[in-house]
């Protein structure tokens, strides 16, 4: 039997009888049956955890039955984090590498583990959630939605993933229903991040003196003599960027029975970026559902959606001449602004004005992902168990981008419009059988089984 979230329970037993009394995480404990009514008990925490069972791919194992590298991350390790699930991992597990090599509005951190595997399929390690790979990071789950997290390390961990899964692979499985009352949580936090360490750079006067004297001859603009005439100076670091916030809102609700468990997660996650004009939003909502429909036959449902939107700045497309880039390298004798009102567009090292830039290009990535599963569990004998799980994924996206003509000489004089979108379908099926067979202290456990998948990702549609 099990107990309820009290720990009552009740159980139909004969004198002579011995209870064993187990929790994952906690030393078992045996009681001896002397006569009728409450027993109650009290375990002691397994302080060296040998018996924590972890996702192992296809199952799960206890950590003393391991022989392969596997590292296990629970929830309230990452209760504290901020920001991206990728970039929460940072410090928890030895061997792997998080780096956050850009800060913009829902930036994914690169995640490697031991080391770079592969030449030329990148360093990216195979991420799966819930039984069903991740293309493109974790930027779309949501830390208040993970149960565990279980990084392979090594060959061995992760060979049933073939060669998918040459740079290791990070198991997911995101929170179930629990048994007994009704759970409500709800979570909110914010920040900001600014930036804190500026390039130095000349200003006006310094920039002025050292042109001046490499070419004597140069010609400068009448709006650049007018600046320096006023003793002013341009900081485009300053002119561009911004104090940046983010707010993160997350509700839950669990709750189940005997019979079945559920569990409903919306969360809200919103990011300005320290560029000005750059921001970040996204919405999630994830339901699981597990039931036990008799003794022999188990079931459940994964379904999450996830509606995101990016404005972003043209540091992807044109990284030769991207917002940053400009505003390090624009001369600090240019103003803003000429006379007349209109954007200065004389740079000499930059592609266009970068408060232009950041002013009035109007770049918005929309992307809706729609990713679902359900498994049926068969045990038609004892220690014989099959398995089927069949899931699937469905992502749009859609990029709309205008360039407005008055940017500068490097971009369309009357404006220019761009509209592209594209979508991906996959899905897959997973069957297996498992025998799991125990004598006195020996134990085997013998895995079979076939795995299809397919992924078809149309030819991106654009419109000008």
């Amino acid at each position: 039997t099990t107990t309820v979230l009290g720990g009552h329970y009740t159980i139909n037993v004969n004198k002579g009888d011995i209870l064993t009394f187990s929790v994952i995480g906690m030393i078992k404990k045996d009681v001896n049956i002397k006569s009728e009514g409450k027993i109650d008990v009290i375990l002691e925490y397994d302080v060296y955890s040998i018996d924590e069972v972890v996702a192992i791919g296809y199952g799960s194992s206890k950590k003393s039955d391991l022989t392969g590298s596997v590292v296990s991350i629970k929830p309230e390790k990452l209760a504290n984090k901020v920001g991206m699930v990728s970039s929460s991992l940072q410090g928890l597990a030895a061997g792997v590498l998080v780096t956050q090599g850009n800060m913009k509005p829902g930036a994914d951190a690169s995640i490697v583990i031991r080391g770079s595997g592969t030449l030329k399929a990148g360093n990216e390690p195979l991420y799966i959630v819930d039984g069903v790979p991740v293309q493109g990071g974790l930027q779309d789950l949501s830390a208040s939605d993970i149960e565990s997290i279980e990084i392979l390390k090594d060959a061995s961990s992760s060979s049933i993933y073939g060669s998918r899964a040459s740079n290791g692979v990070i198991l997911i499985s995101t929170k179930k229903g629990t048994k007994g009352k009704s759970k409500i949580s709800f979570n909110v936090s914010n920040g900001f991040q600014t930036m804190l360490n500026k390039q130095k750079l000349m200003n006006a006067q310094q920039y002025y003196e050292l042109s001046s004297s490499v070419d004597p001859n140069y010609k400068w603009t009448s709006d650049e003599l007018r600046l320096l005439s006023s003793g002013g100076s341009t900081d485009w670091q300053d002119a561009v960027t911004q104090k940046g916030n983010y707010q993160n809102y997350n509700f839950s609700l669990s709750g189940g029975n005997e019979k079945s468990s559920q569990f409903l997660g919306i969360d809200w996650y919103n990011q300005k970026g320290t560029i000005k004009n750059s921001s970040f939003n996204k919405g999630t909502i994830r339901y699981n559902m597990d039931s036990k429909i008799n003794e022999w036959l188990n079931s459940g449902i994964r379904f999450n959606v996830i509606e995101s939107a990016l404005s972003n700045i043209n540091e992807e497309t044109d990284p030769a001449y991207g917002t940053m880039f400009s505003a390090i390298s624009s001369q600090p004798t240019a103003p803003i602004f000429t006379d007349n009102g209109e954007y200065f567009d004389g740079f000499l090292n930059t592609k266009a004005n970068p408060v232009a830039i950041v002013d009035l290009l109007d770049r918005i990535t929309k992307k809706t992902r729609m990713v679902g599963s359900v498994y049926f569990e068969l045990e038609p004998i004892k220690n014989l168990k099959l398995r089927s799980d069949n899931g699937g994924e469905l992502v749009f996206y859609k990029v709309n981008q205008y360039e407005d003509g008055r940017m500068g000489q490097h971009y369309t004089k009357d404006g220019h419009a761009n509209i592209m979108s594209n979508k991906k379908r996959y899905w897959q099926t997973e069957n297996t059988a498992t025998y799991n067979l125990k004598h006195l202290e020996h134990k085997l456990t013998i895995l079979g089984g076939f795995s299809a998948s397919r992924m078809r990702r149309l030819q991106p549609t654009r419109k000008v």
